[in-house]
C-alpha cells in the first residue's frame, strides 16, 4: 500500500508521487464542484440571504485545497516521525494566524479570520512541510511537488472559468441535480485529461489502479 511504502526507506519517489497526485486530483475535483455549486445549493436550501461571498468562498476553498492536497505529506511526517522538524513552523503558523486574523477581522469580519488562516498557511507549512518531506524522506528537490500543485491550480482555474460560461439552471431540485451531474462530468473529464497529459505520476497511478 501507499502508506506502507512510505515506511520503507527504499520506497521510490515514483510511489510517493502517485499517492500525492491522488490527493491533489481529489482536492482539485472537490474545489471545482463546490465553487460552482455551493451557492446554488444554499439558495435552494435556506435562501439567498445566506449566500457565501465570492471572497469568503475562494478563501475557504483554498484552505481546504491545501489541507487535502498535502495529506500525503502529512502521512510522510507521521510515518517518519518528523514532528520535531516542523515544530517551529507549526508554532509560527498558529501565531501568524492569530495576529493576522485579529488585524483583518475588524474590517473584513469572518472573511478576515479565514484570510488570516490562509495567509498563515502560505507563509509557513504550505511550503515548509514539502521542503522537509522531500529533503529528509525522499532526498529530492521539492520543486516536483510544487509543479504538481501548479498544474492542478491551472486546471482548476481553466475548468472553473469554462463552467462559469455555461448557463446551468438550478431553480429547482431536479435542475440542481442535473447541473451537478454536468459539472461533475466536466470537472472529472477536464481534470483527468489535464493530469494525464501533464503529469506522469497520474499516468502511473492509473496503471497501478488497473
Amino acid at each position: 500500500s501507499f502508506a506502507s511504502a512510505l515506511k520503507d526507506k527504499k520506497a521510490s519517489l515514483k510511489v510517493f508521487n502517485q499517492m500525492n497526485i491522488m490527493f491533489i486530483f481529489t482536492s482539485s475535483f472537490l474545489m471545482v464542484c463546490v465553487y460552482r455549486l455551493i451557492n446554488n445549493l444554499i439558495i435552494l436550501w435556506i435562501g439567498e440571504k445566506y449566500l457565501i461571498s465570492d471572497v469568503g468562498l475562494l478563501i475557504m476553498l483554498a484552505i481546504n485545497f491545501i489541507d487535502i492536497s498535502s495529506r500525503s505529506l502529512q502521512m510522510a511526517i507521521e510515518s517518519e516521525g518528523l514532528f520535531s522538524n516542523i515544530k517551529y513552523s507549526t508554532i509560527a503558523e498558529a501565531i501568524l494566524n492569530l495576529v493576522i486574523s485579529l488585524l483583518l477581522v475588524k474590517g473584513m469580519g469572518i472573511e478576515g479570520v479565514l484570510a488570516g488562516s490562509l495567509i498563515a498557511k502560505l507563509l509557513t507549512n504550505a511550503w515548509f512541510i514539502p521542503y522537509v518531506v522531500f529533503n529528509h524522506v525522499l532526498n529530492k528537490n521539492p520543486s516536483i511537488y510544487f509543479r504538481q500543485i501548479a498544474i492542478s491550480v491551472s486546471l482548476v482555474l481553466a475548468i472553473s472559468y469554462f463552467l462559469n460560461l455555461l448557463n446551468l439552471e438550478t431553480n429547482n431540485p431536479a435542475q440542481f441535480v442535473l447541473s451537478s451531474l454536468i459539472v461533475g462530468i466536466i470537472a472529472l473529464s477536464g481534470l483527468g485529461t489535464g493530469f494525464y497529459v501533464f503529469s506522469s505520476s497520474f499516468r502511473d497511478l492509473l496503471v497501478r489502479l488497473k
